[in-house]
């Protein structure tokens, strides 16, 4: 078992989490890694099956059925690709694909409203509520502005 303190900057204890496992000769380091990257393959799995369609394939046939699982599962690792690599690495929080979903459809239905209305898209996105605007809805930005 492995017992993880987390502590606030003025030395306040935080949090505290439990790690247990039945292999004694795992190190605690080790035991910690595993459950962090445990909890990595369960949400990479529940958003390719909630967002990106792992379980619509309708074949029965082992290569569509392979080649459906790996292109649901890769557009997970495209999508953090795309966006992370316009984020500075000093600014790059958690990974969220709802969130970036959310992000990239409120960009598009801006773009839209300006189109529609003939407003200019360049002078608009140096308003501050641009931002807001993109950042509506989604998860993370929520939590960062209630933080703050």
């Amino acid at each position: 078992m492995v017992l993880l303190h987390t502590y606030h900057p003025d030395g306040r204890l935080r949090s505290s989490k439990l790690f247990a496992s039945t292999d004694t000769s795992i190190s605690g380091i080790d035991l910690w890694y595993y459950y962090h990257l445990r909890f990595q393959i369960e949400f990479l799995y529940r958003d390719a099956k909630q967002l990106l369609g792992l379980k619509h394939c309708q074949s029965r046939q082992d290569n569509r059925l392979n080649f459906q699982f790996n292109f649901s599962l890769s557009l997970i690792s495209l999508a953090k690709i795309v966006h992370y690599l316009s984020v500075l690495l000093t600014h790059r929080g958690a990974f969220s694909l709802p969130d970036i979903k959310t992000q990239y459809a409120n960009e598009h239905l801006l773009q839209r409203f300006f189109q529609a209305f003939g407003l200019c898209a360049h002078t608009a996105k140096k308003n501050p509520a641009y931002q807001q605007l993109l950042n509506y809805a989604r998860i993370a930005a929520s939590l960062l502005m209630i933080l703050s």
